[in-house]
């Protein structure tokens, strides 16, 4: 998407009008107006109005604030009022476009809410849904009972609009959140096992318990196995496990030491029990497994 050399003020893309109605509501699909511009929506700005954009299918670069990305559906784009923001669909995209007045964003009467909807009437931002199809879904049907709403005016319809794009809003705060939690979590998660593969390094010679590393990291050890089946596929005594495995397969292949030598330099107290464990691990006895290898390397 290219930058464009002025920025258009627009109430709706391509209308020069004001809404100036409190409860102003308005949705449509995206091809309604994309069509018209060949799938480019150039950038420009809607005073006094707020707008999400819901990708079902499709790709879209979005520019927002002059950062433009590249996202696919599904997903959904915040664009608060006065904030500079274009589009350019890949062609056949489907979604919707619902803009409303800001006053509906900020006239809640619920304090709570006002602040978990401050953000989202601030900052611009792209919510992607792609790991979460049940919480797309609600979406989804919420849009088809505002489209109903839209279409057919009905006793109430202001209000109905109104609750509806409310349920929308709170659905997308809530998927931030979530995935604002998920980050820190996974990222809190992911060190924690960084720090367990490092000790593991450093002290498997030593024949660390797990328990012994899950008081280092100061977390239980059923939290400990929980992140390496997590980011491993497998607990954490058998990390440890197989970190002692390589080192003795390096020995049987790489020196001419005795399994009882190894046995020993590995922290063994008992060859014998070495010799069990190897067998264990790899299904063959020490022994075996060095020749097997000599005899393929000869």
């Amino acid at each position: 998407m290219k930058r464009a050399r002025s920025i258009s003020h627009y109430a709706l893309y391509g209308e020069l009008l004001s809404a100036q109605d409190p409860e102003f509501v308005h949705i449509e699909d995206i091809s309604a107006r994309s069509l018209l511009y060949e799938w480019r929506i150039r950038p420009h700005v809607h005073q006094g109005m707020f707008q999400l954009v819901i990708l079902r299918t499709g790709k879209v670069s979005v520019w927002l604030d002059e950062a433009v990305t590249l996202w696919q559906a599904p997903c959904a784009v915040v664009v608060p009022g006065g904030v500079v923001h274009g589009f350019e669909f890949e062609p056949d995209t489907a979604g919707q476009v619902v803009t409303v007045a800001d006053a509906l964003v900020v006239a809640m009467h619920d304090r709570d809410i006002r602040k978990q909807f401050k953000s989202l009437q601030m900052t611009p931002m792209v919510i992607d849904f792609s790991f979460d199809p049940e919480q797309f879904a609600r979406i989804e049907a919420t849009l088809t009972h505002m489209e109903k709403e839209f279409q057919w005016p009905r006793p109430g319809r202001s209000a109905m609009l109104e609750w509806l794009f409310r349920v929308l809003l709170l659905i997308i705060r809530r998927q931030v959140d979530f995935q604002e939690v998920q980050a820190e979590t996974r990222g809190g998660r992911l060190d924690t096992f960084t720090r367990f593969r490092q000790l593991v390094e450093d002290h498997y010679l030593e024949h660390w318990s797990i328990a012994d590393y899950a008081a280092q990291l100061a977390v239980a050890q059923q939290t400990l196995n929980r992140l390496c089946r997590a980011f491993a596929g497998k607990g954490a005594s058998e990390i440890v496990q197989e970190r002692m495995l390589l080192a003795a397969r390096r020995h049987l292949i790489y020196t001419d030491a005795s399994v009882e030598a190894i046995a020993y330099g590995l922290g063994f107290r008992d060859p014998g029990y070495f010799s069990r464990f190897f067998k264990r691990q790899a299904g063959v006895a020490p022994g075996q497994f060095r020749q097997a290898r000599d005899a393929a390397s000869g």
